[in-house]
This record gives C-alpha cells, sequence and structure tokens, in this order.
C-alpha cells in the first residue's frame, strides 16, 4: 500500500471515525488490506511514519538491485534477448525461471502472442522458423549440477570429464518450415551479419526452391539478435 493510502486509511480511521468497511469501501480496496495497514499504524503509536517500510520475511532475494537494473538495461538495449540470454551473460548460478520472475516485476514479458490468436492454419503454413544452435561433442557450456552425500564430491560419478580445448564444437543454422525440416548450414567462425546474409541466401532460399515456395510468401521468425537485423 502507498504512503497516501496509509495516511488516507489512519485519517478515515482515526480521525473521522469510520469504520474498516467504510474505509475500505471509499478507497476501493480489500477490508483484510485495510485492518492489516490500521493494525500496523497502531503499532506505531499516534504519530505513525506513512513511509515506513516494514522488513519483509522470507528468502532475500539471488539478485542485488544493482545487477537488477543493469539486467533491465540489457534487455532494453537488446544486449540480451530473453531470460535464458540473462542467464549466460550474467547470472550463471541462477535458473531462467528466477531471472524471468525478475524480469515480469519490471513489466518485461512477452505479450506479442496474443495478436496471432486469431490466426488461421492457412497463415501458419506461411511461418519459418529460423535460428542457430551449438553442439558440443562432450557436455554442455553450462554449469552441470549432481546430488552427492558429503565426503563423495571426487568420486568418479560426481566428477565431470575434462578434455584439452572442450573436444571441439559445431555452430549450425537450420529453419522449420509446415513441411519440415529445410536446409542445415555449417557456420564457420563467428556468424556475423555479413554470413548470416549469406546463410540467407543459400539456405533459406535453397529450402524455399527445395519447396516450391515463392520467397514472398514466406514469414520469417526470428530472435532480435543484432546480426539478425541489421
Amino acid at each position: 500500500m502507498t504512503p497516501t493510502k496509509k495516511a488516507r486509511v489512519w485519517t478515515m480511521v482515526e480521525k473521522e471515525g469510520k469504520s474498516i468497511t467504510e474505509t475500505a469501501h471509499a478507497l476501493d480496496l480489500n477490508r483484510s488490506t485495510v485492518s492489516r495497514a490500521h493494525k500496523k499504524l497502531l503499532e506505531q503509536g499516534p504519530n505513525p511514519d506513512f513511509y515506513l517500510e516494514v522488513p519483509r520475511s522470507g528468502r532475500p532475494s539471488s539478485i542485488s538491485p544493482r545487477l537488477e537494473r543493469r539486467a533491465v538495461r540489457y534487455i532494453t538495449s537488446g544486449r540480451a534477448s530473453d531470460a535464458t540470454d540473462l542467464q549466460r551473460q550474467l547470472f550463471t548460478d541462477l535458473h531462467p525461471t528466477t531471472i524471468r520472475r525478475m524480469l515480469i516485476r519490471h513489466c518485461l514479458f512477452g505479450r506479442w502472442a496474443e495478436g496471432f490468436i486469431g490466426w488461421k492454419v492457412s497463415k501458419w503454413k506461411r511461418v519459418w522458423f529460423a535460428d542457430e544452435s551449438k553442439f558440443n561433442l562432450f557436455g554442455s557450456d553450462g554449469r552441470m549440477y549432481c546430488c552427492r552425500r558429503p565426503g563423495e564430491e571426487l568420486e568418479p560419478r560426481n566428477v565431470k570429464p575434462v578434455v584439452k580445448h572442450g573436444g571441439g564444437s559445431l555452430m549450425v543454422w537450420g529453419v522449420l518450415t509446415w513441411k519440415g525440416p529445410g536446409r542445415l548450414h555449417r557456420v564457420e567462425g563467428k556468424m556475423n551479419a555479413l554470413q548470416y546474409t549469406s546463410i540467407l541466401s543459400d539456405s533459406l532460399l535453397g529450402t524455399a526452391h527445395d519447396q516450391k515456395r515463392k520467397p514472398s510468401s514466406i514469414v520469417l521468425a526470428q530472435d532480435l539478435d543484432s546480426k539478425h537485423t541489421s
């Protein structure tokens, strides 16, 4: 409850003699909310501080205010596209769900799907989903966890084998269409806008040719990575 509403509750109940129910109705609040607020104000004495914030119980946030502001800047500036992307860049020790809850508090959540509720199957048949993905020869780039008892940390089943230079990896670009997967393109080195344009020219248009589709009839769905939009 805001300090202004706390002050109104105090004035109406203590100064004007209104009941909790009358006050809740006048302020368009739930009766239990008004009752709790009034009780907390009474605990402060005859001159309560309406701006006083009572410390909340429970586990403290795992994201500091400073990192939270940084995460919001990453999303709004386009440096990160979603909670999973933020996890890779800033919060390797947190689950994407925790990061997603933090973003929701800042009203940063997906709304675009609402505009497609009325789409018919004929329209969805035109949508092609494209993205790139990295595949490691051994394991994952992310942190791995295991369940163990005290003293078992060095047992073979709890230790991740390490290969020099990671054992190698492969980055590929692919596209999914209504008729199934399209052409798969191996990405050489670090992808940039120029290479991505070449991939679209070769593999995307090649898939359109394979499926006898006109490029102008395709709706390409991809994320907001800078190389996709530059």
